[in-house]
């Protein structure tokens, strides 16, 4: 839903300052919340956890529903067909915005394969998966303070590019069995981690600057609505494809996949 405001209550040219931030709060966010729960959990009580759930819970309620308030008040109101027929009509008329929306898709198809099959490759090394999670959380922050200066250098299809190149190297790296080029291999995954931040904010921020305001909150639906369709179908595949063959083949694979993806994307330009 967040996605859907910026357009309403920013400056054209702050869109990407908003999104980039966003992206650094919620890859810092995700990194603390789990070792202050475990903080909490080892110190306090249970019951203090749930507490300051429910607390966080009240105050999320609350920030969205004043939110949407201020929202709906600078929309004009107007029919839901309506706007489901104009935001239909948009997308169907823009090829870059369909080409996109599809390529994303497939990317998250890919991502959900990754995901699925990274834990399975280190399962015999304690903790270094965590590493190699925390190696790409700060390749996230790294690429989030970055992208305002170096969104116009990396294109939208050379972030998907190197989020392939960056895969295939860090496995093949992995693959030796030396520790020390397992450990280089971590800077294969924080730049993993890096251009797929460049890459996430890069089409959020050319959504939000392409569609009409009118129209966006819709398109979100629809959007958000593909991607989930796509991803479940990518675990299933290669949790199909990993009793076949091994981890890094697997990733071998899904990496050369990324980095041939981006051959399709077009070269779009966020204004």
């Amino acid at each position: 839903v967040i996605k859907s405001y910026p357009k309403e209550i920013l400056y054209k040219n702050e869109i990407e300052i908003f999104n980039s931030n966003l992206s650094i709060f919620q890859e810092i966010s995700r990194v603390i919340s789990p070792v202050l729960g475990l903080f909490l959990y080892k110190y306090f009580s249970i019951e203090l956890i749930y507490i300051i759930n429910i607390i966080t819970f009240v105050m999320t309620g609350i920030i969205e529903f004043t939110t949407i308030s201020i929202i709906e008040s600078s929309i004009s109101d107007s029919g839901n067909t309506k706007v489901s027929f104009n935001a239909f009509q948009f997308f169907k008329e823009n090829l870059s915005l369909k080409n996109i929306v599809l390529n994303t898709a497939i990317f998250n198809f890919f991502l959900s394969g990754y995901n699925l099959t990274l834990p399975y490759l280190v399962r015999e090394m304690n903790n270094f998966y965590a590493i190699i999670l925390f190696s790409e959380s700060i390749g996230t922050i790294i690429g989030g303070s970055l992208f305002t200066k170096i969104s116009h250098k990396i294109s939208l299809k050379n972030s998907v590019k190197f989020c392939g190149l960056s895969i295939i190297s860090s496995i093949i790296l992995f693959s030796t069995g030396e520790q020390i080029f397992q450990y280089i291999s971590l800077i294969g995954f924080m730049l993993f981690g890096f251009f797929l931040t460049i890459f996430s904010v890069g089409v959020t921020s050319y959504f939000q600057k392409t569609i009409d305001s009118s129209i966006i909150s819709r398109f979100w639906g629809w959007f958000s609505t593909i991607i989930a369709i796509f991803m479940p179908f990518g675990g299933i595949l290669f949790s199909i494809i990993n009793q076949e063959i091994n981890e890094e083949l697997s990733l071998l694979l899904i990496g050369l996949s990324i980095f041939l993806l981006s051959t399709v994307i077009l070269e779009v330009e966020i204004e």
